[in-house]
Formats: structure tokens, sequence, C-alpha cells
């Protein structure tokens, strides 16, 4: 997976790599129950320190899941080859 299609839309990263992927993150069910509710959740001004812990541990676990499919190139990298 390549390119940009996702910017901080869990659902749609879910949908990208059950398309590249199928059953790597499990149904879209269990992917909201174990990534995106607490990855979400822990994102809000209100969280608290242990909604924080846990979604930053399943962002963690997620990013570590994914990292073989999905190949990111940051923008100091594409400077150099991109006018």
């Amino acid at each position: 997976l390549t390119g940009t299609p996702i910017q901080n839309n869990l659902d749609e990263f879910y949908a990208l790599l059950s398309f590249v992927v199928p059953d790597l993150l499990g149904s879209a069910s269990v992917f909201k129950r174990v990534y995106s509710d607490p990855i979400t959740c822990s994102r809000d001004r209100d969280a608290t320190p242990d909604d924080k812990e846990l979604g930053l541990s399943r962002a963690r676990e997620l990013s570590s899941k994914v990292a073989p499919f999905v190949l990111r190139r940051t923008a100091d990298l594409l400077t150099k080859h991109l006018p």
C-alpha cells in the first residue's frame, strides 16, 4: 500500500488494509473494538490517563502489525526527489 489515501481515518485505513491483506486485521467489528475505539477515545480531550495509555498501546500494536504492508515516505525524503 503506497500513497497518502488516509488522513487520520481508521475506518478508511481498515478498508484499505483489508483489501490489500484480507484477514490481517480481523473483522470490521473486531478492528473497531480492539483498535479504532481505544485509539479514537485516547485522542479525545477528556480522555483519562488509562484511556491514553490504552490508545497509545493499541496504536503501536497496530502500527507494528501493518508495517510490512505500508510504505511510508517522509516529506524530507520526497522533497529531494520531487520538484
